[in-house]
């Protein structure tokens, strides 16, 4: 927890001015920056590891993450970079979803496979070989990773103006005449309550108390298989029911998921109780992906930096606050009913859904004119407005 906090707490901040000047930096400084965190986060533990130092130089190594915008802020930029490099509509939220499925992918294939690692050689040299993928993606973004954004058509504002344009969605009224401000705050609800819930880390105390015992390695066999197959699974349904589903209509379905694996661990007592609400809650891994296509399609790419911004300072704040919140409920109701967070988790879970219905309804009621409607911006996005108020892209006829 303290390690948390330490990377969180200065994130948070650094994320406002990444966000502040995302729009006007371009793309690949936001990738250099906290890539660069990363490589003397992980620098650190290595020679902490290599020449036995005190574990209390692995907190610096944090502090220096957090100051350089820490995962949330890479993450923030690779959504941006995507939505840049796809057309708006499914094909931009499956691609989007793609990138997440990947992380996931990639972040469980190497737990799984530094728990050997570490038995065998130690654990110096499995942080080495993890620095040494580090550099490789740094020199890849310095001299391979292609800018996105045409600077020239960009106008440069102050640092507050930068920090004010962050959260200007949610209070000015939206460039883009086809979405009203209501629509950024119903969809920033959505993703706030749902953020809120899932960034809880109780499931391993969970899996270790009475009835289940699991032992470290089980835990880590189980989490790992299932969140492979999580990230296979998302991506493969994804892609199916975009055929006959809207996106919104998808993160509602992603919801739901998320909800029933929350309550069916609220409820569990066997271990296969726990292999069903880890496979109820296989479309999880699509929900904040998906809603940020939607949103990428409602401002000009010069806007998404900020826009995408504002999200990373939600995910911070709510990393910091109620995984400390849900941890802290855990140890205070596990002895009357250990499954209680589970529940309650669930329960926010339903609301967002329930929110995302709201929206769902409220677009589908609109029924603008035929009109057609030019988003400004580098790559000069157009869109039709069809009667029944879906979005439809020019170049392949996809209702966005």
């Amino acid at each position: 927890m303290l390690t948390t906090l330490c990377a969180l707490i200065p994130s948070f901040f650094v994320n406002l001015l990444l966000g502040a000047y995302a729009d006007q930096l371009g793309r690949r400084i936001i990738f250099i920056v906290p890539l660069a965190g990363g490589m003397a986060r992980v620098a650190i533990v290595c020679a902490v590891a290599y020449w036995d130092l005190s574990t209390n130089f692995i907190l610096l190594g944090y502090i220096l993450a957090g100051l350089t915008g820490d995962l949330i802020a890479f993450v923030m930029v690779v959504y941006v970079y995507t939505a840049d490099n796809t057309t708006q509509g499914k094909n931009r939220s499956f691609l989007m979803v793609v990138a997440t499925a990947v992380n996931f992918i990639f972040y469980n294939m190497s737990q799984f496979a530094s728990g050997y690692f570490i038995e065998s050689a130690g654990y110096a040299w499995p942080m080495i070989t993890g620095l040494g993928f580090m550099v490789l993606s740094f020199i890849l973004v310095v001299f391979f990773l292609r800018e996105t954004l045409d600077k020239s058509k960009v106008q440069k504002a102050s640092l507050f103006a930068g920090v004010k344009g962050i959260f200007s969605f949610y209070f000015d009224k939206p460039l883009n005449p086809i979405y009203k401000r209501k629509d950024f705050i119903l969809l920033g609800l959505v993703f706030f309550i749902y953020a809120s819930a899932m960034s809880s880390s109780i499931s391993t105390i969970f899996l270790m108390n009475e009835p289940f015992c699991w032992g470290s390695k089980q835990i880590g066999y189980v989490t790992s298989a299932f969140g492979l197959s999580h990230a296979v699974l998302s991506t493969l349904v994804m892609r199916l029911l975009q055929y006959a589903f809207s996106d919104e209509v998808l993160v509602i379905f992603s919801l739901l998921s998320c909800a029933s694996g929350r309550f069916a661990f609220a409820f569990a007592n066997a271990d296969w109780q726990i292999y069903i609400a880890y496979t109820t809650g296989a479309l999880e891994v699509s929900v904040l992906a998906v809603i940020r296509a939607i949103l990428s399609r409602m401002v000009p790419k010069e806007k998404r930096g900020s826009l995408f911004a504002s999200f990373s300072v939600m995910e911070t704040a709510t990393l910091a606050a109620s995984g400390a919140g849900l941890n802290e409920l855990y140890s205070h109701t596990v002895g009357e009913w250990r499954g209680l967070t589970f529940f309650v988790i669930g329960c926010v879970t339903c609301v967002s859904a329930a929110l995302m219905i709201v929206y769902k309804i409220m677009i589908s009621l609109r029924t603008p004119p035929q009109v057609r409607v030019t988003v400004d911006g580098p790559d000069q996005e157009r869109s039709d407005i069809n009667s029944a108020g879906s979005i439809q892209s020019q170049d392949g006829g996809e209702p966005a």
